[in-house]
C-alpha cells in the first residue's frame, strides 16, 4: 500500500469515526465504533480494543475484529509500550504479541491527563508494515478517542 493509499485510508477511517461520534458518549459503543472504522483499513488483519480497569491494572478484550484473539487480559506491567509502540516483524522480537497469526503488530495506549483508559493493539499479516503515517494517524484516532470517553 502507497503512502497515498495509507492517508486515504486513515483519513476516510478518522472522518467516519468522527461523525459516528458525534451520535454516542457510550464508552463501550465508542470502542466498537473504533475497531468498525479501523476495518476498513486494508493493510490491517486484526484489530483489538481493551477497556482499562484501573484497581486490577489490567486490560480485557472488549471488541476486536480479525481470528480469535490470542490474549484477552493483558497485566500493565506486561506492556512495554509508554504510548505507541511498533513490533515490526513478530518472530524477531522477544516482546509478546497480542493478534493471532500476524507478522507485525502495534499497539497504542488511550490515554487522557496521564489517565489510561484502553489500548488499541493492531496486527498485519506482513511484517515491517507500520510506519510513521500509521503513527501519526493512529495517535490521532487514540486522543478523539481519549477525548471523548475521558469524563472522571
Amino acid at each position: 500500500m502507497n503512502i497515498s493509499q495509507k492517508t486515504s485510508a486513515y483519513n476516510a477511517a478518522l472522518s467516519s469515526l468522527r461523525f459516528e461520534l458525534t451520535k454516542t458518549y457510550e464508552e463501550a459503543f465508542i470502542y466498537k465504533l473504533v475497531v468498525d472504522s479501523l476495518s476498513k483499513i486494508p493493510h490491517f488483519s486484526w484489530i483489538g480494543i481493551y477497556f482499562f480497569n484501573p484497581v486490577t491494572k489490567e486490560f480485557y478484550l472488549g471488541y476486536h475484529s480479525g481470528k480469535v484473539a490470542k490474549i484477552t487480559v493483558i497485566k500493565l506491567d506486561q506492556l512495554s509500550v509508554t504510548k505507541f509502540e511498533i513490533i515490526s516483524d513478530i518472530t524477531a522480537e522477544p516482546k509478546f504479541s497480542v493478534c493471532p497469526d500476524v507478522a507485525s503488530e502495534c499497539k497504542l495506549l488511550i490515554m487522557k491527563h496521564n489517565t489510561t483508559l484502553g489500548l488499541i493493539v493492531i496486527g498485519s499479516d506482513n511484517p515491517n508494515t507500520f510506519n510513521e503515517i500509521d503513527r501519526k494517524y493512529l495517535l490521532e484516532i487514540a486522543e478523539t478517542v481519549a477525548d471523548k470517553v475521558y469524563h472522571r
